[in-house]
């Protein structure tokens, strides 16, 4: 092949758009010759590894490995911890319970989100659930209090008075 002989890609190229303009090839002839090109290319470009950079690559590929499956692990979890959430807020207060579920949906902090989980049989009003995820405590991390802000925002004390008589 021309490559072989050392062309420059360019001198091929052109070489290779004056034959195609000179003698069209049938389609499945062509799809052909361009898959062929396709490999030969690719074949060249390899160049070689080094066992550095291959234990780089390994080691960078363990460390997304490791990360893509805690990420998992915890969407696994945030995702049970919401239907179980959502399941006691239905069987605990009917539907009204399922209003403030859109909300809760948002805390992606699996610790509150455990916090509401385990409160759910004691707490005796939604009013009640919800103080805990919209006041963190004061020792929590700062992360926890701008998620917990937003919903603390959305409601004013007369809401809270409302679901409280509810």
């Amino acid at each position: 092949m021309l490559y072989e002989k050392e062309y420059s890609k360019e001198k091929i190229l052109s070489l290779y758009r004056y034959i195609d303009w000179m003698m069209a090839l049938p389609p499945e002839m062509e799809e052909k010759l361009t898959a062929e090109l396709t490999v030969y290319e690719e074949a060249r470009k390899m160049t070689y590894v080094t066992n550095a950079e291959r234990i780089g690559y390994q080691r960078g590929m363990q460390r997304g490995m490791q990360q893509g499956i805690q990420q998992g692990i915890q969407q696994g979890m945030q995702q049970g911890l919401l239907r179980g959430i959502g399941l006691g807020l239905k069987l605990k207060f009917g539907v009204d319970g399922l209003r403030i579920l859109p909300e809760i949906d948002k805390i992606e902090d699996l610790s509150l989100l455990n916090a509401v989980h385990e409160a759910l049989p004691e707490v005796e009003t939604l009013s009640e659930l919800q103080r805990i995820y919209r006041t963190p405590p004061a020792d929590a991390p700062a992360q926890l209090h701008q998620t917990a802000a937003p919903y603390a925002a959305e409601t004013s004390p007369a809401d809270l008075r409302e679901a409280e008589e509810d």
